[in-house]
């Protein structure tokens, strides 16, 4: 049942929602899942003030989320990163040389679009990031130095130009859901199409993730 199901939201104070978030993180959730929830909450009493349904301070100003243990981070062997290859499909593959080629995130890897792309000039724009349903555009990056042009290289502008759907299509996203038009969750890409080849190559190990295919640039 929902924690606040009998309180109005004048009711709710930061004594409430700090409680609310401790039992969340005694459950066994991760500070990255309580941050998020926290700015939900944040967005609730921001929108109920600008609606006028809402007076005084918001509440979740201050609350600071703890954060828990810290899940090891590897970068793999080139040895490794040639057997994982080897094992995904072209889609997976495709996205594990963008992240490591280019060393991007894997938000900024889903939402590229085929327009950032210079392929005369061998170069991509990275514009915008694609997270988990959230999109932001132009300056709305993780920092002013996310927004920035890089050089491919002759593989990747090799890789890119191969696929590339054509001009009237410029506007699409370089991947897809199976679904539809938009990129898809990032977390369904490990849970789905990573994790099992990963596990069955002996390669996994608690707190892999999209870091361990990123090359620093």
């Amino acid at each position: 049942m929902p924690t606040f199901r009998d309180l109005k939201l004048r009711e709710i104070g930061r004594p409430e929602i700090e409680e609310w978030l401790n039992d969340k993180r005694k459950a066994g959730l991760a500070s990255w899942t309580l941050t998020g929830l926290k700015g939900v909450m944040s967005s609730i009493f921001t929108m109920a003030k600008a609606w006028r349904m809402y007076e005084g301070d918001n509440p979740c100003e201050g609350i600071r989320v703890k954060k828990g243990l810290v899940r090891e981070k590897r970068k793999l062997t080139r040895e490794q990163l040639m057997e994982i290859m080897m094992a995904l499909a072209e889609r997976e593959r495709f996205i594990v040389q963008i992240l490591f080629g280019l060393g991007l995130r894997i938000s900024e890897c889903l939402g590229l679009k085929w327009c950032d792309l210079d392929l005369d000039a061998g170069s991509v724009s990275i514009r915008r990031r694609w997270c988990r349903g959230d999109i932001s555009d132009d300056g709305e990056n993780k920092s002013e130095a996310s927004t920035r042009k890089l050089q491919l290289g002759r593989f990747l502008t090799g890789e890119f130009a191969r696929r590339y759907p054509g001009v009237q299509k410029k506007d699409q996203f370089v991947f897809t859901s199976d679904e539809g038009t938009l990129p898809p969750d990032d977390r369904d890409l490990l849970r789905e199409y990573f994790r099992p080849i990963i596990k069955r190559l002996g390669l996994y190990y608690k707190g892999f993730g999209w870091h361990a295919f990123r090359r620093d640039t």
